[in-house]
C-alpha cells in the first residue's frame, strides 16, 4: 500500500494480489483499487472550489486458454466559482456557478490466452454520467427597474443524463510471425436527456420548464 499526501489532496493506491505469483497459474486473481481525493482550490483574482474523488477498479481471473476482466471506473466531481465580470469596486455583474457531476462505467473483457494462430477478445460496456449546474447572477441590475433590487437572474437548474453500452469483439489471425490480419466490431447505443426547470424565489432568463431526449447508435 502506497499513502501519498499533497498540497492540494489525496492520493491513495492500493494493491492486492491474491493466488499463485506465476503469471498463468489457474486462479489467479488481481485487485487494483485507486482513490483520489482533491481539496478545494483558489487564485487571487476569483473564488473557486473544487472536490473531485475518483475511483479505478480492475478484477482479472484466468481459466486456462480464457481471461476474464472487470474494469469498473467512477468519478465524482463538485465545483463553485464566483466571478466579479465586471471588475467594478461595487457589485454590478457577478456570476456564481455551481456545477456537480458523477460518472460510473462498467467493462468485461474475454480474452484468449493461448498461442495459436488465432487469438480473439469480446466484451461489453456501459457508461452512466450525471450533472447538474446553475449560473446565478446575484442582485442583477440587468432586472432593473422591472424588478426590486436585490433580485437574482439565473439560467435556471439544468440537469443532463448521458447512458450508453456496446458490444464488441476483435479477432487476429498471425500468417507468420511478421504478418497477420486483424478484423473487429463495436455495435453502440448512446441515449442523453436534459431538463431545465426554474429556480425557486429568482428570475430565470430561459423558458421554462424544458425537457428533451436523443438516441445515436
Amino acid at each position: 500500500m502506497a499513502l501519498s499526501l499533497g498540497l492540494h489532496g489525496l492520493a491513495l493506491l492500493l494493491l492486492v494480489a491474491m493466488g499463485s505469483a506465476g503469471s498463468n497459474a489457474d486462479g489467479e486473481r488481481a485487485l487494483l483499487v485507486e482513490l483520489a481525493l482533491l481539496g478545494p482550490t483558489s487564485d487571487a483574482r476569483e473564488t473557486a472550489a473544487a472536490a473531485e474523488a475518483a475511483a479505478d477498479l480492475r478484477f482479472d481471473v484466468h481459466f486456462g486458454a480464457v481471461d476474464l476482466a472487470s474494469i469498473t471506473t467512477y468519478t465524482d466531481g463538485d465545483y463553485d466559482q464566483w466571478i466579479d465580470l465586471d471588475l467594478a469596486s461595487t457589485r454590478l455583474i457577478d456570476d456564481r456557478s455551481v456545477e456537480h457531476s458523477r460518472t460510473w462505467s462498467q467493462e468485461f473483457q474475454l480474452l484468449s490466452t493461448a498461442s495459436r494462430k488465432v487469438t480473439w477478445v469480446a466484451g461489453l460496456f456501459y457508461y452512466r454520467q450525471t450533472g447538474t449546474n446553475v449560473f446565478v447572477f446575484p442582485d442583477s441590475v440587468s432586472l432593473q427597474p422591472q424588478y426590486p433590487p436585490g433580485t437574482d437572474l439565473t439560467n435556471g437548474l439544468q440537469t443532463s443524463l448521458s447512458e450508453a453500452y456496446a458490444v464488441f469483439g476483435q479477432g487476429t489471425y498471425a500468417f507468420n510471425e511478421r504478418w497477420s490480419l486483424t478484423a473487429g466490431g463495436r455495435w453502440n447505443h448512446e441515449r442523453k436527456s436534459a431538463t431545465l426547470e426554474a429556480v425557486p424565489g429568482e428570475v430565470t432568463n430561459a423558458p421554462t420548464p424544458f425537457a428533451e431526449t436523443t438516441a445515436a447508435r
